[in-house]
């Protein structure tokens, strides 16, 4: 059983019990069955695809495109949900960035330095 297996199923009683005692429980119409299970799939898919190339892949070729995904996300969640991002927000995804390429640079000119054994 995989980790994120297993994170799903733990998580679940706890967004029943949520869904139940928050009083707001509500379910989505016909259409928005198909979306969220065309959303459910589609993410399987895609975390399938990412785990399978970290186990295939080597690391520093594949965090570029892991990193990438906060540019996409950033610009998402001004388009679709309309928020502004403030300085900390900023300053946060500047560090997370420069420190994730600072290890992949490390790493690859760590492979090139020869050994001295």
């Amino acid at each position: 059983m995989s980790i994120a297996t297993f994170t799903m199923a733990s998580a679940l009683p706890f967004t029943a019990a949520w869904l139940m005692f928050n009083g707001e429980m509500s379910l989505p119409l016909e259409i928005n069955w198909i979306i969220v299970f065309c959303m459910v799939i589609l993410g399987s898919v895609g975390y399938l695809f990412l785990v399978s190339s970290l186990r295939a892949g080597e690391l520093s070729a594949i965090m570029p495109f892991r990193y990438s995904r906060i540019f996409f996300l950033l610009i998402l969640g001004i388009l679709v949900f309309g928020e502004t991002p403030n300085l900390s927000m900023l300053i946060g995804l500047a560090l997370i960035i420069v420190s994730g390429v600072y290890i992949i640079w490390r790493g690859q000119t760590a492979a090139l330095r020869p050994s001295h054994k």
